[in-house]
């Protein structure tokens, strides 16, 4: 990688809008405006130029966005700290490749005087590569620009109907607008685009204001109110999985859920992810303990903990969410589907055993085979579960509006990311996945960020992060709620959009293979 002004350059403008314009900042603008400035360069261009100039870009941007990742891998995964800024830069430059490809293909499609084509097309190029992005070995979404709209009320109420691709499309339309005005700006430039390649631009302005006015997606036809109490437990990393410290860890939680029974009666308790550090199938004096506790409270929880199953002759560790009904008795089991890799598995793992782990405590886990909910308390509310990495995807929390969900519950244990920006940028994911669904969201945290959405993705309510805290707020939760319009219309987005850029470029580069070096 050969090093110059201009690359240093636009590796620095990608880091600041990594660093500026997500969580926490939240400088938001900077995450709209700034990409197109890229398209615009692009048009026209050679397509080798372009693909250097989004690398550099994509670089900049994602070592200012996941620089937090050093922490996790040498507190937590005991690597020397110079190999775990080799692993973060081997990662950023993998992720670099997609706006890297995104402004090759602009070139590609603009060469010939068709900046206008160019233009058009970018936002579709741009979306399908953010989709594949999402799930392309396992997939790694963090950095999508919805992430950095998490807060933005323009943009959520785009969700239920859209969905988090769909709004992804329109948001790329707009800023197609603003790669216009650059364009149109290039002095020298004797391909500036004409006045009609706006029109997807104006279109999608347009739709910003008028698909949330729009009956698209059905109301619900009647709400009941619940009062969830979140116990944040603020338990350390390091000693999370000691075995002298599991009554300790326990007696937090229980008496914080003590705290919180007095102080609003709740029909739910939620705890975070692996709150519980050891197996609750299995009799022992701490789930003695936990059940006996639970059943003197008279609330039911649900709760984070390890499983184990067995499955043809083997036995398999799972990463569960339980529910504790309010006698004190174990119920419904969800197991988190969709894994963290390199932090609970090892993708390819029987091809690389030589890589360490992330994890901690029970070794590798399995991924759960399918989807499941709890009904809980009197009001016999049906909560559709989330653990961690599965609410930075949308599939999981719509599958649970289909059948059936009327709340959401997510637990995390966000320690792994330590006093950085991640927790917060871990947090927006949680927005969208209120919004898109049309349900509230409740969010319990080890650490922080605990919080509290509503049915539109509003943030009612949140704690600190890094410290021991109690929350709760009284939800309006929908009964029957309707399956969202963009539960039909989201999975089509990604792969529509990849199609077409991929027709796109292909058209217009099958006349020139081996006339023209690119």
């Amino acid at each position: 990688m050969r090093l110059n002004a201009k690359t240093v350059f636009t590796i620095i403008i990608g880091a600041t809008v990594g660093q500026l314009g997500y969580p926490p900042t939240g400088y938001w603008l900077l995450a709209v405006a700034v990409p197109p400035v890229g398209w615009a360069l692009a048009l026209g261009q050679r397509p080798k130029a372009a693909f250097r100039l989004g690398f550099d870009y994509g670089l900049g941007f994602f070592l200012g966005l996941l620089y937090w990742l050093v922490h996790t891998l040498s507190t937590y995964g005991a690597l020397p700290t110079v190999a775990s800024a080799s692993l973060l830069f081997i990662l950023c430059a993998y992720l670099a490749l997609y706006p890297a490809l995104t402004l090759a293909a602009i070139a590609v499609v603009s060469r010939g005087g068709r900046t206008n084509l160019g233009l058009i097309v970018a936002p579709f190029v741009w979306t399908g590569l953010e989709w594949v992005r999402t799930y392309l070995f396992t997939g790694f979404g963090w950095g999508d620009v919805t992430q950095a709209l998490w807060s933005q009320r323009f943009a959520l109420d785009l969700a239920p109907h859209l969905g988090v691709d769909g709004t992804r499309l329109v948001v790329a339309l707009v800023m197609s607008g603003l790669a216009w005005l650059f364009a149109r700006s290039k002095k020298g430039s004797r391909n500036r685009p004409a006045l009609w390649s706006l029109v997807p631009a104006f279109a999608a302005a347009a739709a910003v204001v008028l698909v949330p006015l729009l009956p698209f997606t059905p109301q619900p036809t009647a709400m009941r109110r619940v009062t969830v109490g979140i116990v944040q437990g603020n338990i350390e990393q390091a000693v999370k999985w000691n075995a002298r410290y599991r009554r300790s860890t326990l007696k937090t939680y229980l008496d914080r859920s003590k705290e919180l029974v007095g102080q609003a009666s709740p029909d739910l308790l939620l705890w975070p992810e692996t709150a519980i550090p050891f197996t609750v199938e299995a009799p022992s004096s701490e789930l003695g303990a936990l059940s006996k506790a639970i059943a003197h409270l008279e609330t039911p929880v649900l709760f984070g903990a390890p499983a184990v199953t067995r499955s043809d002759e083997q036995y398999k560790n799972r990463n569960s969410i339980f529910h504790m009904d309010a006698r004190g008795r174990l119920g419904t089991r969800y197991d988190k589907m969709h894994l963290v890799p390199f932090g609970e598995f090892v993708p390819f793992g029987e091809y690389f055993p030589f890589i360490a782990k992330l994890v901690e405590g029970v070794g590798d886990f399995t991924p759960g085979e399918e989807s499941s909910r709890f009904t809980v308390s009197d009001k016999e509310v049906v909560v559709g579960p989330l653990v961690c990495f599965e609410s930075i995807f949308a599939d999981y929390a719509t599958e649970h509006v289909e059948q059936g969900a009327e709340l959401l519950a997510l637990v995390t244990n966000d320690a792994w990311f330590g006093a950085s920006s991640a927790p917060a940028q871990h947090l927006a994911f949680a927005a969208w996945r209120a919004a898109e669904t049309g349900l509230p969201l409740v969010r319990a945290a080890n650490t922080g960020i605990s919080a509290v959405f509503d049915h539109r993705g509003n943030l009612v309510a949140h704690t600190q992060f890094g410290a021991e805290e109690v929350l709760y707020a009284e939800l309006s939760v929908p009964i029957n709620p309707p399956v969202p319009l963009q539960a039909r219309i989201n999975p089509l987005v990604g792969p529509l959009c990849l199609i077409l850029a991929l027709a796109a470029v292909f058209a217009m580069l099958r006349p020139r293979i081996g006339h023209e070096e690119y």
